[in-house]
C-alpha cells in the first residue's frame, strides 16, 4: 500500500484515482472494487460510532441536541464547573 501512496505523490493524483494496473502490480487481493473502498464517502460511512462523524452519528448528535434545546432552560456550553458545598 505504500508504494500506492508514493505512486500517487508523486503524479499527483488522489490515491483513488491511480489506474487499476497499479493496484493490480501491487498486491493480486485488490480487485475492481478498491477505487469505491478508497472514495470520500466510504471513508466517511466508517467513522459510524457513537460520537464518530460518520452520517449516522453526527444525526444522532444533531437530534440529542435539539432534543436538549427543546426541554427548555439554558443549554450546556461543556466548559461548566459543578461546584457542591457540602
Amino acid at each position: 500500500m505504500g508504494q500506492l501512496v508514493r505512486q500517487a505523490e508523486e503524479t499527483g493524483v488522489e490515491l483513488n484515482a491511480l489506474p487499476m494496473s497499479a493496484f493490480s502490480a501491487s498486491h493480486s487481493a485488490f480487485g475492481n472494487d478498491v477505487r469505491d473502498a478508497l472514495s470520500a464517502r466510504a471513508s466517511v460511512e466508517r467513522r459510524e460510532v457513537e460520537g464518530g462523524t460518520g452520517p449516522r452519528a453526527v444525526r444522532a448528535q444533531l437530534d440529542a441536541a435539539i432534543a436538549s434545546l427543546s426541554q427548555g432552560g439554558e443549554p450546556s456550553r461543556g466548559n461548566e464547573l459543578s461546584i457542591r458545598a457540602d
